[in-house]
């Protein structure tokens, strides 16, 4: 359930892609020096960065799987206070490391998002900063140099945080021919136990049935109530959950709950950057998802993660 790119995230692309062809784009007169002697490098057995990690030729790791019990990914110390392994933090804010977040360069940013935009396909997977931890090297306060050591598949990282999770909250419900944001209704989103194609399948659960909450309270039918219910073409019990880093400008990255191939809702505050990997950047709290384009024409959720509920209730 792959939802279609935005057509400004598209044109972005098509116009950096002309400019790197031509020589006009940004990496073409300020890629930044890169030093592989100082780059710190990660030696030694992949599996001690990640469960069954494996390396290419390259010498770059690559992970089909994550650690469950503290930091899901285990990177070596790092060289030196210069030489540091780290992640871009959620919304570009810089690169995160032991040491605290330390901006991007000009020009290491300018690469980054070259990479980014030049990718064939403009999908997670085509975005290289959101599923690398890089080797950093930091001069004047700042990241001048990176390469990639570490690279984690899509379906990992998004089954990894959500797969087996439940969430509940509120949807806003249907009135005259909209969605209304006053007085919503209880929901109740059961998730997959693996991911597919980066995106992880859920289920509304309360759709047709009342369900029994993760406090014990019992969460109604939205059919029950047919002329309120939130729950219609193309909006249905099935969803999606999906990574979509650089979505609308670079490091604009966010979570969507999917409905179908072409609509989705939005929101930052779930979304899993290679930092939270590291242990840092941690999710927010709730997540605030909400219809792409006008607010009424598709339902808004309000979602926590919660633990336990679950099975019919009256």
């Amino acid at each position: 359930m792959k939802s279609v790119p935005s057509p400004v995230r598209l044109v972005v692309a098509l116009v950096m892609t002309s400019l790197a062809a031509t020589g006009l784009g940004a990496c073409a007169d300020s890629e930044p020096h890169r030093d592989d002697a100082k780059l710190p490098a990660v030696d030694g057995d992949a599996s001690a960065v990640c469960p069954g990690g494996t390396r290419t030729d390259g010498g770059l790791i690559t992970c089909a799987d994550l650690f469950e019990d503290g930091a899901p990914l285990r990177l070596p110390a790092d060289p030196s206070d210069a030489a540091r392994f780290g992640a871009v933090v959620r919304g570009g804010g810089g690169l995160w490391t032991r040491e605290g977040v330390v901006p991007l360069s000009e020009a290491v940013a300018a690469s980054v998002v070259a990479e980014n935009t030049t990718a064939s396909e403009i999908t997670a997977d085509g975005m290289p900063y959101a599923s690398q931890i890089y080797g950093a090297l930091i001069e004047g306060g700042e990241v001048v140099a990176l390469r990639p050591v570490v690279r984690v598949s899509e379906d990992t990282i998004v089954a990894h945080t959500f797969a087996g999770a439940v969430l509940e909250g509120t949807i806003t419900r249907f009135v005259d021919g909209g969605y209304d944001q006053a007085d919503p209704l209880p929901v109740r989103i059961e998730v997959a136990d693996q991911a597919n194609d980066g995106t992880v399948e859920a289920t509304i659960v309360n759709a047709d049935r009342a369900i029994r909450s993760s406090t014990g309270t019992c969460f109604p039918a939205l059919s029950g109530d047919a002329a309120s219910n939130p729950l219609r073409a193309p909006f249905t019990a099935e969803i999606g959950l999906e990574r979509y880093p650089s979505m609308h400008a670079d490091f604009d990255d966010e979570m969507l709950l999917t409905w179908d191939e072409s609509t989705s809702n939005m929101g930052a505050a779930f979304y899993p950057s290679m930092a939270t990997l590291m242990g840092a950047d941690p999710l927010g709290d709730q997540w605030e998802v909400d219809i792409h384009g006008t607010p009424t024409a598709g339902p808004s959720l309000r979602l926590v993660r919660v633990e336990g509920g679950g099975g019919a209730c009256s």
